[in-house]
């Protein structure tokens, strides 16, 4: 059985208000716990969680940017890829929110994320503009 709130969230995604899907996951957390959420994220749908993601950045924080799991962010970052902006603007600012918010936990994600199918590309993407940096 789908929790409420995974219903909630995809009928509100589905009507574009994505910050009432937020919204509707973030009660989660403060009514029963971020862990409650993290479990929750599983039911989601890659695609919402993704519509989600993307509305919120380093400038605008969401609690599902500072819970997702690993696994969670690869499989919408890697829709984000492939069917997202040609700039990829939204996808670095979501990858930033996540990746940058515990520098000991970027790891772990960098590596699900390359073990993805299609993670390597997102991850050249990303990096595209860094290579200065990386060298």
């Amino acid at each position: 059985m789908t929790h409420p709130a995974v219903i909630k969230t995809a009928q509100l995604v589905l009507a574009g208000d994505l910050q009432g899907a937020e919204k509707a996951l973030a009660h989660i957390a403060e009514t029963e716990g971020d862990m409650a959420l993290v479990a929750l994220l599983d039911d989601v749908a890659p695609k919402d969680l993704l519509a989600i993601m993307r509305e919120f950045d380093g400038s605008r924080e969401s609690i599902v940017n500072m819970v997702v799991t690993p696994e969670q962010f690869a499989q919408a970052a890697v829709l984000e890829k492939r069917y997202g902006e040609k700039g990829h603007d939204r996808l670095r600012g979501m990858m930033n929110a996540v990746l940058y918010r515990d520098e000991s936990l970027a790891y772990d994600y960098l590596e699900v994320l390359s073990e993805k199918e299609g993670g390597v590309e997102l991850l050249v993407d990303y990096f595209s503009d860094r290579i200065d940096e990386i060298l």
